[in-house]
């Protein structure tokens, strides 16, 4: 019987960490093994403007960023075998989020026109507090639009009512981990993207790509993310039609238009092996299934 591997993402050397001002990143990146250079920050935020973060702050020693980020990107492309493309993650609202990462998603576009390029962006509350928040996220989708393959779109609003159904109190790291644990559903290493002679070598991503984005016009997509002990074909089915937002702004009923959807399963499987009276398990087995 043949064993199945599981695979893990723990190596967090590839990652580029990038903030206007250093208090943020800095504390996300305690306790992470990072290269040196890897973590890009200055010393300003940019007051949730779109304006600063895409065009940056004109002072001596605060215009950087841009520079920086591209040049680390650089580096650690010229470190890969094989360079197939990059996920961007970053906020609609916030100046640096929005600006910057519009600004730095048309930089790789121009740099590397060939190579893939997903943007994983998280939209605001229909209520926030950012007088600016609706201009952000305007002004970022446009430059997503014309510059990335996909875009990987969560709303703030789901993932709160779906965490408040489950829990009283929500916090933002309860809310950062449902977005991370969708995210790495649809990233890690599946079973059928895996050579039979060794280990992934991270095609998941791109797949994605060939499957929900054929077309470069229609190129949002929408990540829901189920963890249940036991479920069914048909309760799959239903909980996904469910999860699908169907809804504009004003609360209107919209009608729904589907491209495509890929569903990627991930489950333990237990097989226990009786050798010479012992036991032995087999852990975690990785499906994908496209429909």
């Amino acid at each position: 019987m043949k064993d199945t591997l599981s695979y893990t993402m723990m190596e967090n050397k590839d990652l580029l960490h990038v903030d206007s001002e250093p208090k943020v990143v800095q504390k996300a990146c305690k306790g992470l093994k990072i290269r040196d250079g890897n973590i890009v920050s200055g010393k300003r935020g940019r007051g949730t403007n779109w304006a600063l973060g895409y065009h940056g702050l004109k002072k001596s020693g605060e215009d950087h960023i841009l520079e920086d980020t591209a040049n680390q990107v650089r580096k650690e492309i010229e470190r890969c075998d094989m360079y197939s493309g990059c996920i961007m993650m970053h906020s609609l609202t916030g100046g640096t989020g929005s600006g910057l990462g519009s600004h730095l998603c048309e930089a790789m576009r121009e740099e590397y026109p060939m190579n893939h390029l997903i943007s994983c962006t998280v939209a605001p509350c229909l209520t926030g507090e950012s007088p600016l928040q609706n201009y952000n996220a305007l002004l970022t989708l446009s430059y997503l639009q014309r510059n990335t393959d996909c875009v990987v779109l969560t709303y703030n609003d789901d993932v709160l009512g779906k965490l408040q159904r489950k829990m009283e109190s929500v916090s933002f790291d309860a809310m950062n981990t449902s977005i991370a644990s969708a995210l790495g559903g649809v990233f890690l290493p599946t079973d059928t993207m895996t050579p039979k002679s060794g280990p992934s070598i991270g095609m998941e991503p791109w797949e994605m790509i060939r499957s929900v984005c054929p077309l470069p016009a229609n190129k949002f997509v929408q990540v829901h993310h189920i963890a249940k002990r036991q479920l069914s074909w048909a309760g799959l089915q239903k909980q996904m039609s469910q999860g699908i937002r169907r809804h504009d702004s004003k609360g209107n009923v919209v009608s729904l238009y589907i491209m495509s959807i890929r569903v990627i399963i991930r489950f333990t499987e237990k097989k226990i092996i009786e050798k010479k009276g012992e036991y032995s398990k087999i852990g975690r087995k990785l499906k994908r299934l496209t429909i």
